[in-house]
């Protein structure tokens, strides 16, 4: 298909024409592929009616598309047009999607707060429309929000809570995409063999349901557990197929995380120039997207990087620059690592 614009001028709506299209989007998606994606979703707009009840959706899905590409700012513009529309319309649903996916991105871009005024308003907007697989869906970023912020035993309540109503649902994507949250959790709680149990049925499930983009999700998650038990050959191996899956889907925010995977891979295997050069990358692609949590992980990597190579002073800024960055967010438990770092650099150099 030619991507469209909506530049490109008015076109009557074909309704099968719209569902051709968005048939075609959501197939893309399924598969990971974001370009193709975008252009299904661009096409199916394209032959709406500006106040068509179905281009809330259709908005609010070119958003995702941006998101998983990595074009933030993008994103954030289709969803807020997708809430704006819905509220024209008086579209409880329309309005509890949008106000959820704009949460995420706070989320993403490290303001926590206004995430959590915006999931509280989702969820109380989706209670009203009936919308229990909405409602799942909203459980499991209050999940995502609660473990940034170092609050475990909550994070793992509304995990349990989606989990159990996507598992009625039978829904496999949304099953697999908690289950990833689980184990990270069971991950930081030092549950090594739930976190194990959870993201082999996650990946399992996705890789079943041909879920390329949870797929991806579930592999930089296994490196990362690999690496708090210091298995690199391990971490190398997720980071390499995580970057050929991201680069494959066009998702450049999944890029950045398999980078610093394989950069702290390098690292810890003594190949610091490799280190350097795939976690300097990395920090370029976190601040593009405006990741901002992951922007700050990369810092802390880069910080651990110059301590090993001996340039302390290179060390020290990037660590600074992690914990205030944490700090700012309310990560508590990335705050709490940095700072240990930190003062233990500080501590050597005055040895």
């Amino acid at each position: 298909m030619t991507l469209l614009r909506e530049s490109d001028g008015p076109v009557p709506a074909r309704p099968e024409q719209v569902q051709s299209y968005m048939d075609a989007a959501t197939e893309a998606a399924r598969k990971g592929d974001a370009a193709g994606a975008l252009t299904g979703w661009m096409g199916a707009l394209k032959l709406l009616d500006r106040r068509a009840p179905q281009r809330v959706e259709v908005l609010r899905h070119l958003g995702t598309a941006h998101r998983e590409a990595g074009d933030t700012a993008q994103a954030d513009s289709y969803y807020r047009q997708s809430l704006e529309l819905a509220t024209q319309l008086a579209d409880p649903v329309g309005m509890a999607h949008a106000t959820n996916w704009i949460a995420v991105l706070a989320v993403h871009r490290g303001l926590l707060e206004e995430a959590d005024a915006g999931l509280e308003h989702a969820r109380a907007l989706a209670r009203e429309a009936g919308e229990h697989r909405l409602l799942g869906m909203i459980e499991q970023n209050r999940g995502v929000l609660a473990s940034i912020r170092g609050d475990l035993d909550t994070a793992i309540v509304h995990y349990r809570a989606a989990l159990d109503g996507f598992r009625a649902a039978n829904d496999a994507a949304m099953i697999a995409s908690v289950l990833n949250n689980v184990g990270l959790v069971a991950v930081e709680l030092k549950r090594w063999e739930e976190a194990e149990r959870s993201y082999t049925e996650a990946i399992t499930t996705a890789r079943a349901a041909g879920l390329l983009a949870i797929v991806n999700s579930v592999e930089l998650n296994i490196g990362s557990f690999a690496a708090r038990r210091a298995q690199w050959e391990s971490v190398a191996d997720s980071g390499a197929r995580g970057i050929d899956i991201a680069r494959l889907s066009r998702s450049r925010w999944r890029e950045a995380e398999a980078l610093r995977l394989k950069g702290m891979a390098a690292r810890e295997q003594g190949r610091l120039d490799d280190a350097e050069r795939d976690l300097t990358t990395a920090a370029l692609l976190a601040t593009e997207v405006e990741d901002r949590l992951l922007e700050a992980q990369v810092a802390r990597e880069l910080g651990e990087l110059f301590c090993t190579g001996g340039r302390l002073g290179e060390a020290r800024a990037a660590l600074a620059r992690a914990l205030d960055m944490f700090q700012r967010m309310g990560a508590s438990l990335d705050a709490r690592r940095t700072e240990t770092l930190l003062s233990e650099l500080n501590s050597a150099a005055r040895a």
